[in-house]
């Protein structure tokens, strides 16, 4: 996700922060402090429901189902700079980040491992993330190259729900984030916080945890791992919807050279600049091709020759 908005930011993202009024997401987000990862995710979820809602309810042409059967086939009729710069970040980033939160709740394995795939890929082009780029190649190789019944236990223990709800589950990262707020987090009165520690780590931590997560759920409808859309990213999707409509209007099949979203806030022709800032979608494919290098890497690399080296040469040496 943070790949994502350093993907997009100075083409489409930053001109969407900044119009719902966005100050605490940055371009480039090192580490997980001051819950980055929250920001971002609301951010990408706002941004992401106001182009389908303005691609549903207010573009005439491409006709909306069409965007719902083939996305490329869509993509195809644009000649509106912005529109396909709108939905390019759709492809790309929107639907992506959605995926990666549907695949948690649904506990869906199969599409984890896709999506896995697909950050490999993100992390050695458009973003300079050697570490992350390590980690979803770790994650690959347990999820295709253990035993076969291994596998199937990996793909169906992805994630969990401590209330035992189909379809609200969490990732098992996040669950340990939780534990680790609980025990470590909390700010307690002098008289009550040796009493209440002695509980967090002994086995009553299960029953606190579930009790925490069903209390946040009956209060405010939803558990801080839910992820939630709320009213307040409801209304700055409404607020970005209009401003897409006004910037584009109903028809995406009339030629328009210029993407009115930069974030300098004049317009630019997509194909006057550097494309790794005015089409970075580009950017991964030519990667991966190794036609091009990825941000602050010193030369292309193909991806196969990456994975190569790295699993002979640094995983397994031996």
């Amino acid at each position: 996700m943070f790949g994502f908005t350093e993907m997009f930011d100075s083409c489409f993202f930053r001109f969407c922060l900044s119009t719902m009024h966005i100050e605490r997401v940055v371009r480039v987000t090192k580490d997980l402090e001051h819950n980055s990862y929250a920001h971002h995710q609301a951010a990408h979820h706002a941004t992401t429901l106001a182009a389908i809602a303005f691609l549903i309810q207010d573009v005439r042409e491409p006709p909306p189902a069409l965007l719902l059967y083939d996305i490329d086939a869509y993509l195809e009729r644009l000649q509106s700079a912005g529109g396909i710069v709108l939905v390019q970040y759709l492809k790309c980033a929107g639907i992506p980040t959605l995926q990666w939160l549907r695949a948690a709740r649904m506990g869906d394995g199969r599409k984890l491992k896709v999506l896995f795939a697909y950050s490999f890929h993100i992390f050695r082009s458009v973003c300079h993330k050697t570490n992350c780029t390590q980690i979803a190649l770790i994650a690959l190789l347990g999820f295709c190259c253990a035993l076969p019944a291994l596998q199937t236990v990996l793909l169906v223990t992805v994630s969990l729900s401590l209330l035992g709800r189909k379809g609200a589950n969490m990732y098992c990262d996040r669950l340990l984030e939780l534990i680790n707020k609980l025990q470590q987090g909390a700010k307690r009165s002098s008289s009550a916080a040796s009493f209440q520690r002695a509980i967090d780590l002994t086995p009553l931590l299960r029953v606190l945890l579930h009790v925490r997560h069903a209390f946040q759920t009956a209060e405010q409808g939803a558990a801080e791992t839910d992820d939630p859309v709320t009213p307040s990213m409801l209304v700055q999707a409404r607020v970005l919807q209009d401003e897409f409509l006004r910037l584009l209007g109903r028809d995406l099949t009339q030629a328009a050279l210029q993407n009115p979203f930069w974030h300098t806030g004049n317009p630019v022709t997509l194909t006057v600049g550097d494309f790794r800032e005015y089409m970075p979608w580009l950017w991964i494919e030519r990667a991966a091709d190794g036609r091009s290098a990825g941000r602050g890497r010193a030369q292309p690399e193909r991806w196969d020759l990456y994975v190569r080296r790295f699993v002979f040469e640094h995983f397994f040496p031996f």
